[in-house]
């Protein structure tokens, strides 16, 4: 979406952040989300993408749903190193546990057609726009 289109939909102070967050709005308080994977949220013409980054979980140990319109994504981080008397830590910035994230869908999703990918350690979704969102050319005729 353009910049002008932005406006036109969302007035003069709209901005490109402030549109997606309207658009995949997060239905979990701020908090969850700081604790949660990192994730990319972009869009192409056909599409909407979620990328998140899950280190060391195995595919098996992710869930998926769609309910009303909430797409949500639970699984855990697991904890790979074993609790010792000799082993003292400095610093612990990685995240382990549990997770949740859920969005509320746009309604040009087709949700019979989200897409899931896993490789390398990232999770990727495809979220499709349905027919009627997707942009076409119309062509002029000369009448």
């Amino acid at each position: 979406m353009s910049n002008g289109l932005v406006r036109a939909f969302y007035g003069n102070t709209a901005t490109w952040p402030s549109v997606m967050d309207q658009f995949f709005g997060s239905t979990e308080p701020v908090r969850d989300r700081l604790l949660a994977p990192r994730t990319d949220v972009y869009e192409t013409g056909e599409a909407y993408h979620i990328s998140m980054e899950l280190p060391g979980v195995k595919k098996e140990a992710v869930e998926l749903s769609v309910q009303d319109g909430i797409l949500t994504i639970k699984g855990e981080l697991p904890y790979d190193r074993e609790d010792d008397d000799k082993t003292h830590y400095y610093r612990r910035e990685r995240r382990y546990g549990a997770f949740e994230r859920s969005w509320t869908l746009p309604e040009n999703i087709d949700q019979e057609h989200i897409g899931a990918a896993f490789k390398d350690g990232i999770l990727t979704l495809t979220l499709t726009k349905a027919p009627e969102a997707k942009p076409r050319r119309i062509d002029i005729t000369i009448a």
